[in-house]
């Protein structure tokens, strides 16, 4: 079973969230957090820091705490996926595209309706607790454990197990 670490970033601005534009290998497009792939042996800050300057162009100079891990596994896709959200308390730099793995083509602030409405094609285990988080706003760590069944050709059952 492939594992892998991931880490998204929740940053705003005068009331807005930035959200990346993704352009994924089989032609989809959905909206998402700036982050990626966290390597091995990589603090996640700091993976975390190098994916926001890449896809965004900005440097996040302050990190706020952990808001929620997510969990996702896959039996029949064979992953297992752990993503940490961190909240950005202090952002520089302009926006500029640098994605070295050429998935993020676009990069803007939303209001949360529009940010709502973008995330509506966003994989369910990305766009649930963004929503949730965006709607209650909460201050402890919380965690979405989703277990994932079928394959991309036939659909994908996506569904949340637990939520603490």
């Amino acid at each position: 079973m492939r594992a892998w670490r991931v880490a998204s970033a929740v940053i705003e601005n005068d009331g807005q969230i930035l959200l990346v534009e993704n352009r994924r290998a089989d032609g989809r497009v959905d909206w998402s957090m700036p982050g990626g792939v966290i390597e091995e042996n990589e603090d996640s800050i700091l993976g975390l820091q190098r994916e926001v300057l890449e896809e965004t162009g900005l440097v996040v100079e302050l990190w706020g705490p952990l808001l929620w891990t997510t969990f996702a596994t896959s039996e029949s896709m064979g992953f297992n996926l752990v993503a940490e959200t961190y909240i950005a308390h202090a952002v520089g730099g302009e926006i500029a595209i640098d994605d070295p793995d050429g998935i993020v083509t676009a990069c803007r602030y939303f209001s949360l309706d529009d940010a709502i409405a973008a995330l509506e094609a966003t994989w369910v285990p990305t766009r649930e607790p963004l929503l949730g988080w965006l709607g209650e706003r909460w201050l402890e760590p919380r965690t979405f454990d989703y277990s994932v069944e079928g394959n991309r050709g036939d659909g994908l059952i996506v569904e949340l197990r637990s939520s603490s």
